[in-house]
C-alpha cells in the first residue's frame, strides 16, 4: 500500500537521484585529485575489470536499451563482472540529469 502512494514513490526516486548524484560527484574529484584511479571509456573500464580494479561501477541504463545485442552483452557482463568481484554498481537513470 505504502508504494501506492504518490508521495513515496516520487520520495524514493529522488533518494536514488541523491545517490546517483553523490556518486557522480565522487567520480568527478577522484578525477581532480587522484586521476590514475578514474577510468572512462569502455576499453580501459572493462581492463581494469579484467584486473578487478573497480570499487564503484558508473554505467547509465540507456546503455542496456540498445539494439545491438552484442553492446548490450558487452555492458551486462562488465556490471556482472564487476560485482562478482564485490565492486558495487551504481546504474543511472537517463531519465534524470546524471545519467546524461
Amino acid at each position: 500500500e505504502v508504494l501506492d502512494d504518490s508521495s513515496v514513490t516520487a520520495r524514493l526516486a529522488d533518494t536514488k537521484a541523491a545517490g546517483e548524484t553523490r556518486a557522480l560527484q565522487n567520480f568527478m574529484m577522484m578525477m581532480s585529485n587522484d586521476p590514475d584511479r578514474a577510468y572512462y571509456g569502455i576499453k580501459h573500464v572493462e581492463r581494469a575489470s579484467e584486473g578487478m580494479a573497480i570499487e564503484t561501477l558508473l554505467v547509465s541504463d540507456s546503455l542496456f536499451r540498445s539494439k545491438n545485442v552484442e553492446r548490450k552483452k558487452r555492458y551486462v557482463r562488465l556490471v556482472d563482472g564487476v560485482r562478482d568481484n564485490g565492486g558495487d554498481v551504481k546504474i543511472f537513470s537517463s531519465l534524470h540529469v546524471s545519467g546524461e
